[in-house]
C-alpha cells in the first residue's frame, strides 16, 4: 500500500493527537530501517553481538555475587518483523544488565541531599524533587548520561526509556539503570529502539486497570533490533531531523487551536454581553457564520455545548421579553397549581428557602422570575431506599447507570415483581414527561421521562413532579443539565466516595424561569444548536478516525 506523506501528515496533524501519532510511527520507520540509507562499508551488526557476550561474560567473572541471569523464554526468539539483512536480534537481557532503584518509604523523603529521580522526573524536567540526605549503595546512584528504563505505573505515561540528562542523584524503584554491553548501542539509537517497542513492553505487563508492571525477566526477554553501529547514529540524526520537524508542527497546532478557543471565548462572551437589538444580531451573526471554525477538535464541543446551555438560561438565545404575564404572575400561578396537585395527590407541600437579592447569580431577563425548584414542583422524592428482591421478568427498576447515557434506558434494567413496584409507587411513581434527577454516584443528570411504560425508582434517582401546562418538561432539563443547575449540584453534593445529592439542597436549586412561550422558543434554539453540534462532532470525530486509520496503514505498510 502506498500512502502519500504529505496526506498522512495534513490528516493526523489537524486531529487530536495526530503529532504524537507522527511520532510513533516515525519510530517504527526507524527501527525497521527505513530511515536510513545503508553503507556497504559498515561492518555487520552480527560482530557486536560477540562484543556484547565478551564483555557481559567478564563482568560475570567480575562480579561473582550478581544474580544469575535467567534463561530467556522460547518465544523471545521469535523475531516481531523482518530486518535489513545487515542488522540483528537482540533480546533486551543479552545487551545490558538491569539494575532497580531503591524502594523508598515517603518517611525517607527529605529537603536536603540528593535527589531521588522518580518515573515524574523523566517525564517532566521541572517536576520537582524528593531528597536523601543518608548513605544508600553505589549501585542506586544515577549521574548524567545514564541509560534508563522505567517499568511500572500508567500504560501510555509511564513506560520507556529515557537518557538521564539531569542531576546526579539517587534512582527510585520502578526504574531500571542499563549497564550496556560491549558499547555495541549508541545510547539514542537504543532508546528509539526500545521506545518503539512500548506496545509490547505495555502488553507483557502485569497489574490491573491503571498501575501495571513488566517483570525483570519479561523485559529482559523482549527483543530489539541491533542495526551496525555507524548505521545506529545515521539513524539517530535522521529521528532528531523529524522530531524537531513534528516540534515545530506541534507549536503551529497549539497556536492554533489556542486561537480557535479565544475565538469561540471571544465570540461566546460578545453573544452573552450583548444588549438587545442590534448589538444582539451582530453577535448571533457572527457566532453562526464561524461556528464550524470555532471547534478545533471533537472534545471541544463539550465546552460548546455547557456554553450553549448557559446562555440559554440566562435568556441570550432568545427575543421573547417582557411577555404576560410577567414573571412574578407567571411564579403565583405555578404556585397555585402546585398546591392543588399536591393537595390532589396527599403530598406534603414543599419546604425551601426565600430567596435573597444576593442568591441570584444574574438579573433575569424582564418577564423572568427567579424561583426555588421546590415552589416549581409539587412533588421531589427519590426512589426506594431499601434494595428490592429481583426477579427476571417483571416491571422494570431503574438507577443511575440507566439514566446517564442520554435517555431513559430500560436495555440494561433489573427487574421487581408487579405487586413490590405498586407498593413502591404508592409513594414515587414516574409519569411521562416527569424529569428524572442523579443524585447518588453520579449527580446532577437529568432526563425526561418520555415514555408511558411503568417503572419504579431506586434512592440514587429523584423524581420531579410539576404542572406540565406550565412548565416544560424539555426546559426544565435542559436548566438541570446546564452549568448553572451542574453548579448548584457539585456544590450540594456530600461524600468524597460514594457521593450524595440530598432532596432538600435540590429543593432548593434556584431556577430562572421564563414564561411558557419563551421556554418553547429556548428549547427549540438549544435543539437546533445541539443539532449542529452533533453534525460537527460527527464530521471532527471522522477526521480524527480517518487520520488513525491512516497512521495504522501506514504502520502496516512498513510492517510488510
Amino acid at each position: 500500500m502506498t500512502i502519500e506523506p504529505s496526506v498522512l501528515i495534513d490528516s493526523l496533524s489537524t486531529s487530536e493527537g495526530g503529532v504524537a501519532r507522527i511520532r510513533q510511527v516515525l519510530l517504527e520507520f526507524a527501527v525497521r530501517g527505513a530511515l536510513s540509507e545503508k553503507d556497504s562499508g559498515d561492518p555487520p551488526a552480527r560482530e557486536l553481538l560477540q562484543y556484547a557476550t565478551k564483555d557481559r561474560t567478564a563482568q560475570a567473572v567480575a562480579a561473582p555475587g550478581r544474580s544469575k541471569r535467567r534463561t530467556l523464554p522460547r518465544r523471545s526468539l521469535e523475531a516481531p518483523f523482518a530486518l535489513p539483512v545487515t542488522w540483528e536480534w537482540i533480546a533486551i537481557g543479552d545487551a545490558m544488565n538491569l539494575v532497580n532503584g531503591r524502594a523508598f518509604k515517603p518517611s525517607h523523603w527529605g529537603s536536603t541531599g540528593l535527589p531521588i529521580v522518580r518515573i515524574q522526573n523523566l517525564n517532566n524536567s521541572s517536576a520537582p524533587f524528593n531528597y536523601c540526605s543518608f548513605e544508600v549503595a553505589p549501585k542506586f546512584h544515577l549521574k548524567p548520561g545514564d541509560f534508563l528504563i522505567s517499568w511500572s505505573g500508567t500504560p501510555g505515561t509511564s513506560f520507556g526509556a529515557f537518557i538521564w540528562e539531569g542531576p546526579p542523584g539517587i534512582l527510585n524503584q520502578h526504574i531500571f539503570r542499563a549497564e550496556l554491553f560491549g558499547g555495541i548501542y549508541n545510547p539514542k539509537f537504543l532508546r528509539v529502539a526500545i521506545n518503539a517497542r512500548l506496545d509490547e513492553m505495555i502488553a507483557r505487563a502485569h497489574g490491573g486497570v491503571g498501575l501495571q508492571h513488566i517483570t525483570k525477566g519479561e523485559l529482559e526477554s523482549m527483543l530489539i533490533p541491533l542495526p551496525p553501529l555507524a548505521e545506529q547514529k545515521r539513524i539517530v540524526a535522521k529521528v532528531d531531523q523529524l522530531m524537531a520537524l513534528c516540534d515545530d508542527l506541534e507549536v503551529k497546532q497549539t497556536k492554533k487551536r489556542d486561537l480557535a478557543t479565544q475565538s469561540t471565548r471571544s465570540a461566546l462572551s460578545a453573544l452573552s454581553t450583548a444588549e438587545e437589538g442590534p448589538d444582539l444580531s451582530v453577535a448571533w451573526a457572527r457566532f453562526s457564520a464561524n461556528f464550524a471554525s470555532l471547534v478545533p477538535a471533537a472534545d471541544s464541543v463539550v465546552e460548546l455545548r455547557k456554553s450553549t446551555l448557559r446562555l440559554a438560561v440566562e435568556g441570550r438565545l432568545t427575543r421573547r421579553k417582557g411577555l404576560v404575564p410577567e414573571g412574578s404572575r407567571f411564579l403565583k400561578l405555578i404556585r397555585e397549581r402546585g398546591l392543588e396537585e399536591a393537595t390532589k395527590r396527599k403530598i406534603r407541600p414543599q419546604d425551601v428557602s426565600p430567596i435573597r437579592p444576593e442568591d441570584e447569580p444574574f438579573s433575569a431577563p424582564p418577564g423572568w422570575a427567579w424561583a426555588r425548584l421546590g415552589e416549581l414542583c409539587f412533588q421531589i422524592t427519590d426512589g426506594t431506599h431499601y434494595t428490592p428482591a429481583y426477579v427476571a421478568a417483571g416491571v422494570p427498576f431503574l438507577s443511575v447507570k440507566d439514566v446517564t447515557g442520554g435517555r431513559v434506558d430500560f436495555s440494561d434494567a433489573r427487574y421487581i415483581t408487579e405487586a413490590e413496584h405498586r407498593k413502591l409507587t404508592a409513594r414515587c411513581r414516574p409519569e411521562r414527561d416527569d424529569v428524572l434527577l442523579t443524585k447518588v454516584g453520579t449527580t446532577g443528570v437529568a432526563r425526561v421521562v418520555d415514555t408511558d411504560r411503568e417503572f419504579s425508582i431506586f434512592v440514587s434517582l429523584a423524581l420531579l413532579k410539576f404542572p406540565h401546562d406550565l412548565i416544560l418538561p424539555d426546559y426544565l432539563c435542559l436548566f438541570l443539565n446546564s452549568p448553572l443547575a451542574r453548579a448548584q449540584s457539585e456544590r450540594d453534593t456530600q461524600g468524597v466516595g460514594n457521593k450524595n445529592l440530598v432532596l432538600r439542597f435540590i429543593r432548593d436549586f434556584l431556577v430562572p424561569l421564563p414564561p411558557l412561550p419563551e421556554q418553547v422558543e429556548i428549547v427549540d434554539v438549544v435543539r437546533k444548536l445541539m443539532s449542529l453540534l452533533d453534525d460537527l462532532e460527527a464530521k471532527l470525530r471522522k477526521q480524527e478516525e480517518t487520520a488513525t486509520r491512516l497512521a495504522e496503514s501506514l504502520a502496516a505498510a512498513v510492517a510488510g
